[in-house]
């Protein structure tokens, strides 16, 4: 059986469990890869998010046999998945505008094949630039860091929810017990909220947020308390960089 080869690109929290992605790997080298589009694997749990033990790294020993490989899997890494068909019924789930999400089949695990490390070359490759991070807020008291649910439906179902995009004046600031990633892209301002585990923004000097791409996904659909309506929020999934790339 035929197993998908993805090269993570992001694995950050969700409701106490991991959203793991990244772009298929369709061959090549660590140097030239030849890459497909992006997948988002859903888990069984809440909203697709894949809990534990299964967002941990196992490894095919002797055919049918697998061992502990212990750690999360995280960016660089190279593995193999059990997807549904892509054009099964239950290939995507519910969430219609995450057109990159592919269900894992029942009793998979994800398998290590190996680790890549993500050189500037092969980060500046995989650079999106799209024309701005989804829809710009329709009302001034609307913040950069979501869309309402009704405006993004209104626009049809979005070609992605996932990029890979290199800020301008990227900054880290601790808000609320979180912590922000402040930016320019395409003309526009974002703080947005960074959902990588354990995230350590210390361990970064200037000449690493020059160089620095960041993984943005389209959330799910949340209502803060006190909203009157539903939005999409748009989440730093990875920090990543040529000498650093932050994990679980």
């Amino acid at each position: 059986m035929k197993k998908t080869k993805l090269l993570v690109l992001a694995s950050s929290t969700k409701h106490l469990g991991r959203c793991i992605a990244g772009r298929e790997w369709l061959g090549g080298t660590a140097d030239h890869p030849q890459l497909g589009e992006w997948i988002r694997p859903q888990g069984e749990e809440t909203q697709g998010a894949i809990l534990h033990p299964k967002f941990r790294l196992y490894r095919d020993v002797g055919g049918s046999r697998i061992t502990r490989y212990g750690r999360p899997v995280e960016p660089g890494d190279l593995v193999e998945i059990d997807l549904e068909d892509q054009d099964s019924e239950d290939s995507q789930g519910s969430q219609d505008f995450q057109c990159e999400n592919r269900k894992m089949k029942s009793g998979s695990w994800i398998n290590l094949v190996r680790q890549i490390h993500l050189t500037e070359p092969l980060l500046e490759q995989m650079e999106e630039d799209p024309a701005g991070l989804w829809l710009p807020s329709r009302a001034t008291g609307i913040k950069s860091d979501r869309v309402p649910v009704t405006q993004l439906s209104e626009h049809s179902t979005p070609r992605q929810s996932l990029f890979c995009i290199q800020p301008e004046n990227l900054q880290f600031h601790g808000l609320d017990d979180e912590v922000r990633a402040k930016f320019r892209f395409e003309n526009q301002d974002y703080c947005l909220k960074i959902t990588v585990p354990d995230f350590n923004p210390g361990e970064f000097d200037q000449s690493d947020l020059a160089n620095c791409r960041l993984v943005i996904s389209l959330g799910t659909p949340f209502r803060p308390e006190g909203a009157d309506e539903d939005y999409h929020f748009k989440l730093v999934a990875a920090v990543l960089c040529p000498s650093i790339v932050m994990t679980g």
